[in-house]
């Protein structure tokens, strides 16, 4: 684990991600139902996890796995540069993105 990845969180990232928490989709309702409590081999995975200046929707620290759930607006040409961005941002701190496309 690397300790970078936990300093402390800017207070506005942390309410950005209790936000999310509380807004949640009906689709990360359903993912959070199956990565919750350990149940994907023991891994765990938090929700709409801060991790520097970006809230993950789904992150595990033992795997340093993200996993984003992008909706239709993924698809707009800023937001894909966002994306891009984001991508190789945690990319360079070792952590692997796997991204699924809301429908």
């Amino acid at each position: 684990m690397d300790k970078k990845e936990f300093d402390p969180v800017p207070a506005r990232l942390l309410e950005a991600a209790r936000s999310l928490r509380q807004g949640m989709t009906d689709a990360e309702h359903l993912l959070w139902f199956c990565l919750r409590r350990n149940q994907l081999g023991g891994f765990s995975f938090r929700r709409q996890h801060p991790v520097k200046k970006f809230v993950l929707d789904f992150y595990c620290c033992k795997a340093k796995l993200a996993v984003e759930l992008d909706g239709g607006q993924h698809n707009e040409d800023g937001i894909r540069a966002n994306d891009l961005q984001r991508t190789a941002f945690l990319k360079q701190r070792g952590i692997m993105i796997v991204r699924i496309l809301e429908q």
